[in-house]
């Protein structure tokens, strides 16, 4: 992996605000970096917000050294020589003094997207915030597994589970809000996303999905654009009304309403259709044999024809598989669930299949070692000319918290060689998920977000703040880290079906 040279750089500069501040910056970029840990000898701890900063109120240390142990995921300082990670400095009011650390990680942390106090540290700093806004919070303290879309000339974004300030129980019915496109009134991706939440007569996020009963959650997933009846772009997704995490209710797709603003029944599946429905953040492909959204949970093995009728009729659905039981040859089959992992598994196991025609058996290009993939998206990227897929392991370092970086020419794969490109030490950094419609200079730059929370890591000390809400990084595809992926993908992925698709939208 690539490494920059590097040392430790401290300065200082005045405020004219009343506290003593400290920026924590990445040596690369000169950009301040989010969840940076601070902590004192006698256990004393902060976080760097949104620009990098923190506010030490304690009059009693001013003029005196103190120590801080500076830690955070993906970035470091210098260890001196009894192991220690850290430095001394000296707290004055209004004085910050900056820290400059070395990311040992591909991806560059960019900003928390949901929450509160996002640029708390920045703003009692008096330091000049990349917005101002009147728009309504919608009393969000933490937001669960994001979906977002271009529909309408703006961004729309929903939420599974929503924590508000007022009370543990929070809205379980999807929550939503809008963004402006950057350049037409919205912000650069390199700055933050200022979110207008859709809210009730309270001022609290509002239900998207206001199908009775009420007491039920409701999660939405697979969000696509399709033209309905009258040609008119409709935005449609899956919802899942659930009694607990793991019991499903109810399913099918529910449509979004522009004058409403709120999603409406659209269709009921029967419970047996486990994946023939739109799931995960969906794609449109030109194929030979005509247009279609692809998806799935990390790999995207199930299509359907881009059209009204179609997204509504299971039996349209086609799984992406081997064409016999003991084929090695993948192909589109209406009506036949896309192969498992474990179940390519087990066939190179038995030697029905060479492990070099696997699909679904990823492995890190650095080390060889297999990858199970767990969730994650996959979209076309115009600077590499390839698909890409943006994916957290399970297991591994964390049980949901590293993510990876694959290259394939087809949507479907294979996807054979991976490399990792952030980790949360601890943590959990779910449902991550490629934002295309923010990619810069042609694709080069590319952003994504995933849910940083305890759940699933075994940690029992979130992360004030942060924990719970979605965490953006930013990721150059010309970086030296990047080499041996980029050389390594399957030519095969490219050929093994004779034809090529490419992306529809």
């Amino acid at each position: 992996m690539f490494l920059m040279c590097w040392c430790f750089v401290l300065k200082s500069f005045a405020t004219d605000k009343n506290f003593y501040g400290i920026r924590v910056v990445d040596a690369q970029t000169k950009l301040g970096v989010p969840l940076i840990a601070l902590k004192t000898v006698h256990h004393v701890s902060y976080w760097t917000d949104s620009l990098g900063y923190v506010v030490v109120d304690e009059p009693g240390w001013y003029d005196r050294e103190v120590y801080f142990y500076v830690s955070g995921d993906g970035y470091e300082v210098a260890t001196d020589g009894f192991g220690y990670q850290g430095v001394r400095l000296k707290p004055r009011a209004g004085q910050i003094d900056e820290i400059v650390v070395r990311r040992t990680q591909l991806a560059e942390r960019m900003y928390r997207i949901t929450g509160a106090d996002k640029y708390r540290n920045a703003q009692l700093l008096g330091i000049d915030l990349p917005y101002e806004s009147s728009w309504p919070d919608g009393n969000v303290v933490g937001q669960d597994s994001a979906q977002a879309k271009v529909y309408n000339d703006r961004i729309y974004w929903f939420w599974g589970d929503t924590s508000i300030f007022r009370y543990p129980l929070g809205n379980f019915r999807t929550a939503g809000a809008y963004s402006l496109k950057s350049g037409q009134g919205g912000l650069s991706p390199a700055q933050g996303i200022l979110l207008n939440y859709f809210v009730d007569e309270n001022g609290t996020n509002a239900g998207m999905c206001p199908m009775p009963p009420n007491g039920n959650l409701i999660w939405i997933d697979g969000l696509l654009g399709v033209e309905d009846a009258n040609g008119k772009e409709r935005m449609v997704a899956h919802y899942s009304k659930r009694k607990s995490l793991s019991e499903q209710m109810e399913h099918g797709l529910v449509a979004f309403d522009d004058t409403t603003q709120r999603f409406g029944l659209l269709k009921t599946f029967e419970q047996e259709n486990t994946w023939q429905h739109p799931r995960g953040h969906p794609i449109r492909v030109a194929f030979p044999e005509g247009d279609f959204f692809v998806f799935g949970d990390v790999y995207y093995h199930i299509r359907v024809p881009a059209d009204w009728k179609a997204v509504q009729d299971p039996n349209q659905y086609e799984g992406f598989g081997p064409d016999d039981s003991s084929s090695s040859h993948f192909q589109w089959r209406k009506g036949k669930p896309p192969l498992t992992v474990k179940q390519e598994r087990a066939r190179i196991d038995s030697g029905s299949m060479p492990e070099g025609d696997a699909w679904l058996q990823p492995k890190d290009v650095m080390t060889g070692m297999p990858i199970v993939l767990h969730r994650g998206s996959v979209r076309w990227n115009k600077h590499r000319q390839m698909y890409i897929m943006i994916a957290n392991q399970i297991g591994g370092d964390s049980m949901l918290g590293e993510v990876w970086y694959g290259e394939a020419s087809l949507p479907e794969g294979p996807w054979q060689k991976v490399i990792k490109v952030a980790s949360h030490a601890d943590y959990s950094y779910y449902n991550p998920v490629h934002r295309e419609f923010f990619d810069q200079e042609g694709g080069r730059m590319i952003y994504f977000e995933g849910t940083y929370v305890t759940t699933f890591s075994g940690n029992e000390h979130p992360v004030p703040r942060y924990d719970y809400n979605q965490l953006m990084y930013r990721l150059d595809l010309d970086h030296p880290g990047l080499a041996d992926v980029r050389q390594a993908y399957d030519e095969r992925g490219q050929n093994g079906r004779g034809v090529t698709c490419s992306p529809a939208e």
